[in-house]
């Protein structure tokens, strides 16, 4: 997906769980809009991950686009 911030000093992090392995997790400080992969795969008895996106800081805004999922 695209990700961007507003305050450089509060990173969004996009991240998977879920899929039988450690959470994969990925960070983006840019206040323009940076493109960024989280790359993972799922063990045999999986049936469903968790995709998620969070702003741990209190301080400025995160804005995400055209996330999606690919085999």
């Amino acid at each position: 997906g695209w990700l961007k911030v507003t305050d450089r000093k509060s990173p969004v992090i996009l991240g998977v769980y879920g899929h039988g392995g450690p959470d994969v997790v990925v960070r983006c400080t840019d206040r323009s809009w940076e493109r960024k992969t989280v790359d993972f795969v799922t063990c045999r008895d999986v049936s469903g991950i968790a995709v998620f996106l969070t702003l741990p800081s209190e301080s400025g805004n995160a804005f995400v686009d055209n996330l999606g999922l690919a085999t």
